[in-house]
This record gives C-alpha cells, sequence and structure tokens, in this order.
C-alpha cells in the first residue's frame, strides 16, 4: 500500500518531492522517485506491508527498462510469480510489485487482466519511452490526473495536484450541483476544474501529451447462472472463503472492521478461522448524540463474543465531530459530506494492526436495502414490465416512447419512467436535493453555466441506457457499482483509513466474486422482505442466528444533534448575508428559507441539506477562500 504521484512532460523533482509531501500520510515507511531526463519524473510514499525489507519503489524488472509506482496489494502475487518464474523471469524482491513489472514484460497491457487486487499504478516503458496507467477493475484504489502546462500529472489523491506550483484551483460547477443531489460528486469529474478521476477498469498510454484509454474490464450480467440454491450456495462460500484467504496474505497484524451487520461479520468469521484470532473494531454514538442516528455496537459485541474476537470499541460523540470535521474534509478532499466514522474507526485500528478487512460491497452484490422491491412499489408492475421486456432502444421503446409521452397524470409518469431509462434512477439524483431545491439555493448564474451533460441525471441515464435487455434489479446493481460505490464508499473507505496509514481492504469486491454475484438470477439473490437472501441462506450455518433475524440498519448519523448544539455556529459563520454575497454561489433567500425550517423544528431532508451546505462552506473555506 503506498501513494503515487508523477509527471509526465517534466522531469522536475521539486514539484514531484511537493506532491509527495502532500500524501506522505499514505506511506510513511519509505519513499522513492524515478527520473527520465525532460520527460518523466515519478514517485512513490510506501506503507510497508508485504516483503518489508526489500520491497522499496520505484522498482524495476532485470535491465531498468521497466520502472513501476504502485498503490494497492495484488492477493494473487504468489501465484502469479511462480508462473513467471516458471516462464524464465528472474526476481530479486519477494514483493507484489515486481509480479506487476515481470507479468508486463510477459504479457504487455494485458498484464491487468491476470491480477486479482485493488491497484493503481504508473509504469514507464523505457523502450518506448511511453507511461501506462491502470486502475483496478472496480475502483477500489483512487488515481487522479490533471494538464498543466504541457505536462500531465498524477497522484493518489486530489491534494497531490493541488499542492502543483501555479495550479490554479477552480469551482467545477457541475460537481457541486451534482453533490447537493446526494452528498458526493459522481463520474470522472472532480469538484476542481481540470482535475480527474481516472475510471476503474481501464488503462492509458500518455503519448503525444494526450491520454489514450482503453477499458480493459466490464462487468458482464448474461448468461444467467441458473443452478440451485444449494449450489450456488456452495459456490458462494468457496469463492467467498478463498477471497478472504488471499486477502489475509500479509507481513503485519491484520484486523476487520465489524459493523454488527451480515457483511463484516462474514468477514470476521472466515478470518479467525484462517488465523487462529483475530482483533475486530467497532464504533457506536453516545447518548446524547442518539436521535434519528443508527447504533449498531450490541449487534458487533454479540458476534465478537460468538466467533471470540479481541474486540475494541470506540464512541464518537459530537465535539469530537467538530474537532475533526476539518482533517476529514481534506483526507478526502474533493466535495463529500456523508458518513465520516470510518475517519474514526480506522484511527482506533491503526493503534493495534497495520491491515483491516472491511464488509464494502456486500449491499451491492446481494441486496441493497431492497431498493430494487421499493422502486416496484413506487412504479408498479406494469411499468416493470415496459422497461424490462420492452427498453427504450428498440423498436417497440421507440413507438412506446413517441405514445406515452403526452399522456397526463400518474399513468403517464408510469410509463415514461419505464420508457426513459434517465427517471429509474431519478430517486438517486435527488436523495438530498431535489432539482427544485438545488435551483432555490443556488445562484441563478451558477445555474446557467451548468452543462447537462455533465450532471448526475445525465451520468445515470448513460449508464442505464447501455443495459436496456436486462431487468430493473440488474440496472440498479450496475448503477449501484459504478456510481456510488466507487466514488463515495470506496472512497472514503480507502481516504479515512490511509489518513492514519491503515490499509483496507474489501473481500466481497474480489472481481471473481462480483462476476459471479452479477450473473445470479435476481429472484434468486433476493426476495421481496427478505434482503440478501442468497447471503444469508449460504451463511448461517457459521453465523449467530440474532443477526440474520433483525432488520436491515441502514447507517445515518445524528446530524440535526449536531448542528443543533457543536455546529450551530457555522450557520452564522458561513451564511451570513455578507459572507454569501461576497462567495456569489448561493442564493440567500433560498439558503436562509432552509436554515429557518431547521431552526423551527424541520428534520428529515431539511437536515441533510442544510448538513450538506455547511460541509461545502467548510470545504470551500479550506481550498478556495485564502487564495
Amino acid at each position: 500500500m503506498c501513494g503515487i504521484a508523477g509527471i509526465i512532460g517534466s522531469s522536475n523533482k521539486e514539484v514531484l518531492a511537493k506532491m509527495l509531501k502532500a500524501i506522505k500520510h499514505r506511506g510513511p515507511d519509505d519513499e522513492g522517485m524515478f527520473t527520465v531526463p525532460d520527460k518523466l519524473a515519478m514517485g512513490m510514499v510506501r506503507l510497508s506491508i508485504i516483503d518489508l525489507e526489500t520491497g522499496h519503489q520505484p522498482l524495476g524488472n532485470e535491465d531498468g527498462s521497466v520502472q513501476i509506482v504502485y498503490n494497492g496489494e495484488i492477493y494473487n502475487y504468489l501465484e502469479l510469480s511462480n508462473e513467471l518464474r516458471a516462464l524464465g523471469h528472474i526476481f530479486k524482491t519477494n514483493s507484489d510489485t515486481e509480479v506487476i513489472v515481470h507479468a508486463y514484460e510477459e504479457f504487455g497491457e494485458d498484464c491487468v487482466s491476470k491480477l486479482n487486487g485493488m491497484f493503481s499504478f504508473a509504469l514507464w516503458d523505457g523502450r518506448k519511452l511511453q507511461l501506462m496507467l491502470a486502475r483496478d477493475r472496480l475502483g477500489i484504489k483512487p488515481l487522479y490526473y490533471a494538464f498543466h502546462q504541457n505536462s500531465l500529472y498524477f497522484a493518489s489523491e486530489i491534494n497531490a495536484i493541488l499542492s502543483i506550483p501555479a495550479f490554479e484551483r477552480r469551482l467545477n460547477i457541475n460537481s457541486l450541483y451534482n453533490y447537493l443531489s446526494g452528498m458526493v460528486a459522481i463520474g470522472e469529474e472532480t469538484a476542481f476544474r481540470d482535475v480527474f478521476r481516472f475510471p476503474p477498469g481501464h488503462i492509458a498510454w500518455i503519448k503525444d501529451g494526450k491520454l489514450h484509454k482503453k477499458r480493459y474490464w466490464s462487468l458482464k450480467f448474461l448468461p444467467k447462472n441458473n443452478k440451485g440454491e444449494d449450489e450456488l450456495c456452495e459456490e458462494f462460500r468457496e469463492l467467498f472463503n478463498d477471497s478472504v484467504r488471499i486477502q489475509l496474505r500479509s507481513d503485519v497484524p491484520v484486523g476487520v472492521f465489524l459493523s454488527g451487520g451480515i457483511d463484516s461479520a462474514a468477514i470476521a468469521e472466515r478470518a479467525i478461522r484462517h488465523l487462529g484470532k483475530l482483533k475486530t473494531f467497532s464504533l457506536g454514538f453516545s447518548v446524547k448524540d442518539e436521535g434519528e442516528v443508527t447504533n449498531e455496537l450490541e449487534y458487533a459485541k454479540k458476534t465478537a463474543n460468538y466467533l471470540g474476537t479481541d474486540h475494541y470499541e470506540f464512541i464518537l460523540e459530537g465535539d469530537l465531530v467538530r474537532k475533526h470535521l476539518r482533517n476529514t474534509i481534506v483526507s478526502f478532499g474533493d466535495l463529500y459530506s456523508g458518513p465520516t466514522p470510518q475517519y474514526f474507526i480506522a484511527e482506533l485500528a491503526s493503534k493495534y494492526v497495520k491491515v483491516a478487512l472491511s464488509g464494502c460491497g456486500g449491499d451491492e452484490l446481494f441486496g441493497n436495502y431492497e431498493r430494487p422491491y421499493r422502486f416496484e412499489q413506487s412504479m408498479g408492475k406494469k411499468a416493470l414490465f415496459l422497461l424490462d421486456h420492452l427498453g427504450s432502444n428498440g423498436i417497440k421503446g421507440k413507438i412506446l416512447k413517441r405514445y406515452f409521452t403526452n399522456i397526463p397524470g400518474k399513468l403517464g409518469q408510469i410509463a415514461r419512467r419505464a420508457i426513459f431509462p434517465g427517471e429509474v434512477y431519478s430517486n438517486r439524483a435527488e436523495a438530498i436535493f431535489k432539482k427544485r431545491h438545488r435551483e432555490s439555493v443556488l445562484n441563478k448564474d451558477i445555474i446557467e453555466q451548468l452543462d447537462v451533460e455533465k450532471l448526475c441525471e445525465t451520468i445515470y441515464q448513460n449508464i442505464l441506457s447501455q443495459m436496456d435487455s436486462l431487468p430493473i434489479a440488474d440496472k440498479i446493481m450496475a448503477v449501484d457499482l459504478k456510481t456510488q460505490l466507487v466514488d463515495e464508499y470506496l472512497a472514503y473507505t480507502d481516504r479515512f483509513t490511509m489518513a492514519h496509514s491503515l490499509e483496507a481492504r474489501v473481500p466481497f469486491l474480489d472481481h471473481r466474486l462480483v462476476e459471479w454475484a452479477a450473473t445470479i438470477p435476481v429472484e434468486k439473490r433476493y426476495h421481496p422482505g427478505n434482503p440478501k437472501y442468497l447471503l444469508k441462506r449460504a451463511l448461517r450455518q457459521n453465523l449467530p442466528e440474532e443477526i440474520f433475524c433483525r432488520p436491515k440498519m441502514g447507517f445515518s448519523l445524528p446530524y440535526g444533534k449536531w448542528l443543533e448544539d457543536p455546529l450551530s455556529s457555522l450557520l452564522d459563520e458561513y451564511f451570513s448575508p455578507d459572507f454569501l454575497e461576497n462567495q456569489g454561489i448561493f442564493n440567500l433567500h433560498g439558503v436562509h428559507s432552509l436554515i429557518r425550517e431547521f431552526k423551527g423544528g424541520t428534520r428529515g431532508a431539511v437536515t441533510y441539506q442544510l448538513w450538506s451546505l455547511v460541509v461545502f462552506q467548510l470545504w470551500y473555506n479550506i481550498y478556495f477562500k485564502n487564495l
């Protein structure tokens, strides 16, 4: 696990050193650089996990013509190293990094298809005089890039790019608009204009000053696996067990984040069977902060006792949230106002282990809070029939689209949702601020600058329009994996753990398991009223019955309580008429109307909307006010 950074088109070591300093928390154990005069400077900061003694980077092949800086873990590195040695490759280390180098020598750019792991890397081919960038299939490890003064810059975190001298910070209005819709901006654009996320499942070559991207992996939902449930459960257990087994490979201590739910409990159960002993970590909230909050400490403790783990707990209070709010904002870098407890539980875990396994991804693969069934209830089965069987791009879909466009009332609404794929996910696009509310809190000139092709509604529509032949549940799974999972859950898992020099691993997102889950028919993967049906059936024999019987608890935080007390002064500080007028982003009347509602006792959506605005103002103050 590391942080990487680099420049193509320059060999300026001073600039590279600034970039690496900005991400030193990702790798406090070691540091290195590689340069090619006037062409390249790339480097890394290392968190030593595997091959502690000889795993230094940058690392090259036998003659030094191939060099790599790499962030992540290749879990099947032992198997790949044996295969490559048999083909004649000579290894000088026992690191997973060197496996990538020799795999590239043997297989070229197709080497990424051989890798089972989480990774982002930059590989220099001295023979071609070209640089290759790559990111893992699901985007577990981050990679950002920007063009500046005829050079391309890349890094594991946005803050490294922002450290470049004379780099102009400009707010991306489209990302702000998307952030207000759901507490995080999705897609390849970030909140900073000209800074981009490198897409998951892609490689790229930098040629002639341009980035030439190429997709090497995409998730296939067909053909479906129509085996019986018993056989499917056995297949899952084999895949899941192997995923946990190889993700426990480490030369440093490994623990598990234990939330109290099924996913993390399943990981802990497998981990303790492989390791014999295990440390687990859970987080809860003080009683005074509870209200709308979810608190699963009781269930986590019961699971830990059942499994016999060495269990640690952390109680989060509102005062601590305020104290560290700036740290969490800077750690994430991009706009984000969702849950931050991962930051605090990571700090606890980092005192005892260097690696922690997380249950992230289980919801997206096996149930995700019954979203398909709630969607069915809101739309009606007739509309879903149209959506699943007619689609929007075929001849029948085009005829229906023309026919239903002008039908008034609920029938027209249902039909349009079935025909127009962009409306299928309108609930996600309006999770926090509905469109009219976004437009009420933003200044008119800001709204006029928006590019509709870059807004979240269009991003969802573009994903969905490629999947006309799939049932709605598979469409929802695909959208979740390509947006919320990668841009929010995996992003904060990486940033908040690495802020404390802790590596997080996600066994549910082993690509073999993801590919398998995508082919399971919807009716076998989960049942109405029984989310994660197949997962529960497969795991029931190894976990306490009570964790299967309790209702699914969505993760919520006491934002309202925090805004009432420890953070209440921020409302006056960042939303005064003078501040808003000088800033020029928000509509005074719209924002103050929202604040009046909150102070008048209105909660629910108003709380999340106000929290998102407060976090934006803090973020803006950190990154823009003093420029």
